[in-house]
């Protein structure tokens, strides 16, 4: 369901209406996260801040996407309207740097990728730093299908 006119979309667990105004939290979730996954997170962080400062922070971010197919595990998910910083890029380079622990050597390489950003990215994700409003609940049949 990828769609050519621009819309974006929120997939979420958690239950928000329309008029909804989304906010960052991975700054708050990350305490609970393991030690590793907290150093990714600070060396992405580390190379936006030193070669990308133009990029919205992942930390103050609202996480969007063009396509709905990467989110199938996602309880809910909503069309949004958004103003503000965007940054579009892949989100596997993030995953990749998440999971594969033997290869922390890439890391910085990984961030470098992510933070180059993409057009047409295999796992697209739009990070926002401004206002995030839920426009339209979208039905999950649509994107499970």
């Amino acid at each position: 369901m990828e769609h050519s006119n621009g819309t974006l979309y929120h997939c979420s667990d958690v239950q928000f209406t329309e008029g909804d105004k989304l906010v960052p939290k991975l700054k708050e979730t990350m305490e609970s996260w393991d030690t590793y996954e907290q150093f990714v997170e600070q060396v992405f962080e580390q190379v936006r801040q030193n070669e990308f400062p133009d990029r919205p922070s992942r930390l103050e971010s609202v996480f969007l996407t063009t396509h709905l197919k990467y989110f199938p595990l996602q309880e809910y998910c909503y069309e949004v309207d958004c103003t503000g910083n965007r940054f579009k890029t892949d989100q596997d380079l993030h995953s990749s740097a998440s999971v594969f622990r033997q290869c922390r050597p890439d890391i910085k390489k990984w961030a470098r990728k992510y933070w180059s950003g993409s057009e047409n990215p295999e796992t697209p994700e739009v990070l926002v730093k401004g206002e995030v409003t839920i426009t339209k609940i979208v039905d999950k049949a649509l994107f499970t299908s």
